[in-house]
């Protein structure tokens, strides 16, 4: 799971684009986009499933792998107001 930690390379940035549409004065469809973006040694997620952040520095023949996470998720509803 996500957390939080110290040091250096810890910082996280959050980004979310939503939209709201009212079907009716009661009802109302929305969708949205959001996306953390860690820094090397961050390990910050969504809270609402065991997706872990690898903060490794492993390096691979063929490539470097990346040492943070980002993870990013689209939303959709429906809400309705009784």
């Amino acid at each position: 799971m996500g957390g939080l930690v110290k040091g250096p390379d810890t910082k996280s940035d959050q980004w979310e684009v939503s939209y709201s549409y009212s079907l009716s004065p009661r009802t109302l469809l929305y969708a949205g986009y959001v996306k953390l973006n860690n820094e090397c040694n961050a390990k910050y997620s969504f809270n609402i499933n065991g997706y872990t952040i690898n903060t490794s520095h492993s390096v691979s023949s063929a490539a470097t792998v990346p040492c943070n996470g980002k993870p990013s998720g689209a939303i959709f509803g429906i809400v309705h107001f009784f």
